[in-house]
């Protein structure tokens, strides 16, 4: 739950306060902790997190 809530609060930062460097953000899809996909994403000068809805779908 709280990693719900922590990816909202970084999705409502990044909607609403888009970093100055649009290029920096590097989005893969891959396996959460809870065997879901869900998309990961990496800024350049560091700074990584689950981005968005997991899937229905286990992997």
């Amino acid at each position: 739950m709280l990693d719900k809530i922590g990816n909202l609060g970084t999705l409502l930062l990044d909607r609403f306060l888009p970093s100055t460097d649009a290029e920096a953000l590097s989005c893969t899809v891959q396996c959460n902790s809870r065997h879901h996909w869900q998309e990961f994403c990496c800024r350049d000068g560091g700074g990584c997190y689950w981005r968005g809805d997991e899937s229905i779908n286990r992997c």
